[in-house]
């Protein structure tokens, strides 16, 4: 048997060197998306692979040693871990990459995640932004006619939604860690200038519409518990609450809205970007000789490599699937992918709505919302908010105070 003591310096090394190698990978991803133009050798390619898989082992490893994590995470994560690598065995899908960081973080207090979060994401976008402003990184300008903001501009990455995207985790992230601080409400309200400054910029609409609207939400709420504590607005708040826990099954049903909607008009009459999303699901559909409401398939376009299967997806990720992500999710692996996709999603909603974390449910909910409108949190340095499954939150935590962080079987 191990010496307690000598567990528990192993435990928080492993959590240490998780949390350096999703530096890495935080950082590894903004640089591969802004316009560095920086050549990146094989093996740092490799590497990244090669930390997944020590992320499961981590993982593994503290689920046998570490006696306070619950015997339901516990199953949970196997579960998780054995039907990714199934699907991976058969082909279905290949998101490893997402679920090994989620599972990794198990029992790491959520806070610190996000403090490590946002302190790279915020040190890399000023980092860019500067280089933007002083000539070192292109600023990709686009003018499209028809927009609120017609002039939109990418800030030194590859697209004008990449910046605000990254800028909106980082708001989402700082909700959480400032909850308890005085200075919440001035937090909030930074947040929202910056993401309306930023919008102006970028126009990027969807990054920017749900981080202001999140910390809206979360500020209104914070007035309410320190000024009136009104029953009406409490009884608005519980109703709203409710309401969220259905997000991801809304983000679905808009998918599928936004599919239909697309095929009763002339694809001459789309424009927009969101829209133009919806009509590149429709091309994938049209691409595997599937048949929508309204719409004649021209028999020359069906490509025969793409057959599509409701319960498995396609047999080959199709580069031409629109950018959202339950879109992304049924064409990759079917049913059997998105279903326990949303499953989970929903039951942290209401874990969360049940413990009275109204933080997190906003949090979560946006992220949610984002699934209709994107599909950025398919990419490993959007999955912050997914380690809830499994990180120590709330309630949740391992330890109450510095001076009990848990026990480790001996």
């Amino acid at each position: 048997m191990f010496n307690k003591k000598y567990l528990g310096v192993i435990i928080e090394g492993l959590d240490l060197f998780f949390l350096a190698t999703y530096i890495y990978i935080i950082f590894f991803s903004v640089m591969n998306t802004a316009l560095f133009n920086i050549y990146w050798d094989p093996d740092i390619y490799d590497f990244q692979f090669t930390l997944i898989n020590i992320w499961i082992v981590i993982a593994v490893i503290k689920m046998c040693f570490y006696s306070t994590i619950s015997r339901k995470k516990v199953i949970l994560a196997a579960l998780l871990l054995l039907v990714t690598y199934i699907y991976n065995y058969f082909g279905i899908c290949d998101y490893m990459y997402l679920v090994a960081p989620i599972v990794a973080a198990i029992n790491i207090d959520f806070e610190r995640i996000a403090k490590v979060y946002m302190a790279t994401v915020c040190t890399l976008l000023t980092i860019t932004l500067v280089c933007t402003i002083t000539g070192l990184v292109p600023n990709i300008v686009i003018i499209e006619q028809g927009r609120v903001i017609e002039k939109m501009q990418s800030l030194g990455f590859t697209s004008h939604n990449a910046f605000s995207s990254y800028l909106l985790f980082a708001s989402l992230a700082a909700i959480y860690i400032f909850r308890n601080n005085k200075h919440r409400k001035l937090i909030n309200i930074l947040s929202i200038v910056v993401l309306f400054i930023f919008w102006i910029i970028t126009a990027c609409n969807t990054a920017t519409i749900l981080g202001i609207g999140a910390n809206i939400i979360v500020l209104c709420n914070y007035l309410n518990e320190e000024i009136a504590n009104n029953l009406i607005i409490n009884t608005i708040k519980n109703k709203i609450s409710i309401v969220l826990i259905g997000m991801p099954i809304y983000g679905v049903l808009m998918t599928v809205a936004g599919t239909l909607y697309y095929n009763t008009y002339q694809r001459t009459q789309i424009s927009g970007n969101v829209i133009s999303r919806y009509y590149l699901i429709c091309q994938t559909l049209e691409t595997a000789g599937v048949k929508m409401p309204h719409q004649t398939i021209d028999s020359s376009l069906i490509d025969g490599t793409y057959t599509f299967n409701l319960l498995t997806g396609l047999n080959k990720i199709n580069p031409l699937m629109g950018d959202i992500l339950y879109g992304q999710l049924l064409f990759v692996g079917g049913l059997m992918l998105l279903v326990p996709y949303v499953m989970i999603h929903a039951f942290l909603l209401y874990k969360f709505y049940k413990d009275k974390e109204f933080e997190l449910l906003v949090i979560f909910s946006c992220v949610a919302a984002i699934g209709a409108l994107e599909s950025v949190t398919l990419d490993i340095s959007f999955s912050l908010c997914e380690m809830l499954l499994f990180a120590a939150w709330g309630q949740n935590k391992i330890y109450k105070n510095s001076d009990n962080k848990g026990d480790i079987s001996s």
